[in-house]
């Protein structure tokens, strides 16, 4: 049973189903194939969704997107947004 990660939307991003459950195994560490064969897609199609994750948070890489997920929550517990971590 895959779980879930918490907090998917950092600052304004609003992710589709399956770019959100694409988004869900990168975080959880699955490779691409893992994610495909979890959704029943294609490895052509889920590498796409990756590239569209990634052009929604602005990251070129899987360490920069997870570096989004590990910051400190702010005062309300809301996760900071990149802009706001680099301020």
């Amino acid at each position: 049973m895959h779980r879930r990660i918490a907090c998917l939307n950092v600052g304004p991003h609003h992710l589709s189903k399956r770019l959100t459950e694409t988004l869900d195994g990168l975080l959880a560490g699955e490779s691409a194939k893992e994610i495909a064969a979890r959704l029943d897609l294609s490895q052509h199609t889920i590498h796409n969704y990756i590239k569209a994750v990634y052009r929604e948070y602005q990251v070129s890489s899987r360490g920069e997107l997870l570096s989004l997920f590990i910051a400190l929550p702010n005062r309300d517990g809301r996760r900071l947004a990149r802009q706001e971590v680099l301020q």
